[in-house]
């Protein structure tokens, strides 16, 4: 309980919700009509966005119909993206109460709620059957989750043999230590990145095999360069998550990626029988 409190106090602020229609309707939005591009800035709030979203789903055969599971998928601004475009019904799992909430209420406000349910619950504890999912999602979702093999053990479990796991991470690099705070923590103790031959591995014990794997760090890094030269009015994006203390954030991602203290993995596993 003590870890899910921290979790919640470091992801779940009070009264999301009203935050967000209010920078929606300061920027001329119709709050009760949504589009996915209206809520953009808030859904794809991992490096890289919507195009390392997109980049990945191309590797991945996702159609209508299939139940996809998006591990700490948050607001699920990814599930809209992949009940919209592919016709999936989407499950969102994520331990932060808040998120969960406020997602609900974007996905009705898009008019999307027939395709996507939201769970509050522990991806060390899945809440739902063995073989239960055609394909599961994560992205930046195991950077608070110490016990990375039970995670994936998890995840096995309730993946249909044959179905797809698909990735989207931050793992630790061969310089060490991370520069904190960083938006997933804001000190070590709630921070657990594991090195990328060691995720392999654990992949591997897990009976998952191997469709592809990309280091993605250096896009990473020119796409905080660009960000970084850019400036933005908008009144919605991942502040209205993490306060003034978000440029401090972003700055030490960015200084983590140069100096090799993290890296960006993505990659695709098929479950063994």
């Amino acid at each position: 309980m003590y870890y899910d409190q921290k979790v919640n106090m470091h992801y779940g602020k009070v009264d999301l919700g009203t935050t967000i229609l209010d920078a929606l309707r300061a920027s001329g939005k119709d709050s009760n009509h949504l589009h996915l591009d209206d809520l953009e800035p808030i859904d794809q709030l991992h490096i890289r966005g919507k195009a390392a979203t997109l980049d990945l789903l191309r590797r991945v055969p996702l159609s209508a119909g299939m139940n996809v599971l998006d591990v700490g998928g948050g607001m699920g601004g990814t599930a809209r993206l992949f009940a919209a475009s592919r016709g999936c019904h989407v499950t969102v799992l994520d331990l932060t109460a808040e998120y969960c909430r406020v997602g609900e209420m974007l996905t009705k406000r898009t008019g999307l709620s027939d395709l996507i349910l939201f769970k509050h619950g522990n991806a060390l504890d899945l809440p739902f059957s063995h073989d239960a999912f055609d394909a599961i999602w994560t992205q930046h979702a195991s950077l608070n989750i110490a016990d990375k093999a039970r995670f994936y053990q998890e995840i096995s479990r309730v993946l249909k043999p044959g179905g797809h796991f698909t990735f989207f991470d931050i793992v630790a690099g061969p310089v060490q230590p991370v520069h904190f705070p960083v938006p997933w923590a804001t000190d070590s103790a709630l921070s657990f990145l594991i090195y990328p031959e060691t995720l392999r591995e654990l992949l591997v014990n897990t009976k998952f095999k191997e469709v592809s794997w990309r280091d993605c760090s250096a896009e990473a890094l020119n796409w905080f360069r660009d960000a970084s030269q850019g400036k933005s009015s908008s009144t919605l994006g991942p502040q209205i998550l993490f306060g003034s203390t978000f440029k401090e954030m972003f700055l030490n991602v960015f200084a983590n990626l140069n100096e090799e203290r993290i890296l960006v993995i993505e990659g695709v596993f098929e479950r063994g029988t």
